[in-house]
């Protein structure tokens, strides 16, 4: 249900800014976001939650240490994270710096293709969020790196013929799969870590994941000036399907089960 929320509303923004770049502009969209962020404040002033269990009280750098021991005694955890360390870099400058460049100098893409083509990403999401109510993940990492790598297609196909149709449908692919490994990820931190560590190794995950982010927007506004971009794309794309298939080769990212199968209820191996 977490990730069927977070689905509606990743394919509602992209609409939503999309009518209203193509009907008022894109400054407009900029001021319908700062509104929306204005909205959410009240909003989040208005959870309540219950006061931690310290266990009798602990520091900061207490809770840090423990969240590193958890974190770093398992091998699926830290090896994801340090594979998207750099996926992330390549996500953000690939999709998010060379993707509107090129929709903006290119009329094969256009501003409106990449609309749709942002929106078609965030109905894949959605929609693999509803299949996944009814289908479980019996093998949650196997399944979620194999999604991820589905990213490698529309980076590929932005370098090497941005047609508007072609590059929607992959990155519808690419969203459906994004939306496994999503679903997945966090099955795995909720079922194999211990309920009153999880936000400290959560964390660590968010720190090592998204730290690279900003240096891949710098390093892909370089190479925009300095290298051909179909080259760059491609390289990218090659790079961040290797990426995602290399985590496949650790045992405990191949193997780990559920828990408790949600097909059959027999107890599953889960390897931490």
């Amino acid at each position: 249900m977490l990730s069927f929320v977070r689905s509606a509303t990743t394919i509602g923004g992209p609409i939503i800014a999309g009518i209203v770049v193509a009907t008022a502009g894109p400054a407009w969209a900029m001021v319908v976001q700062a509104i929306g962020w204005v909205i959410a404040i009240p909003v989040l002033a208005m959870v309540r939650l219950p006061p931690p269990d310290h266990g009798g009280g602990t520091t900061m750098f207490h809770d840090l240490r423990v969240g590193w021991r958890e974190f770093w005694s398992r091998t699926w955890l830290w090896v994801i994270v340090l594979a998207f360390m750099v996926m992330n870099a390549i996500h953000i400058g690939a999709w998010g710096v060379v993707g509107p460049y090129i929709a903006k100098n290119d009329e094969r893409l256009g501003i409106a293709g990449w609309g749709w083509v942002v929106s078609a990403e965030g109905v894949g999401i959605l929609l693999m969020t509803l299949i996944l109510l009814w289908f479980p993940l019996k093998r949650p990492l196997r399944y979620g790196m194999i999604g991820m790598a589905a990213f490698a297609i529309p980076l590929t196909v932005l370098g090497v013929h941005p047609a508007v149709v072609l590059l929607a449908i992959a990155a519808f692919l690419a969203g459906a799969g994004a939306e496994v490994f999503s679903t997945g990820w966090n099955l795995a931190m909720m079922e194999n870590i211990p309920g009153d560590k999880l936000s400290r190794v959560a964390s660590y995950d968010m720190l090592g994941s998204f730290v690279v982010m900003p240096i891949g927007t710098l390093v892909y506004g370089w190479l925009l000036t300095h290298s051909d971009v179909e080259t760059v794309l491609v390289t990218s794309g090659i790079l961040y399907a290797v990426l995602a298939a290399v985590t496949l080769l650790v045992p405990s990212v191949w193997r780990m089960g559920r828990p408790v199968d949600a097909l059959t209820g027999r107890t599953a191996l889960a390897d931490s």
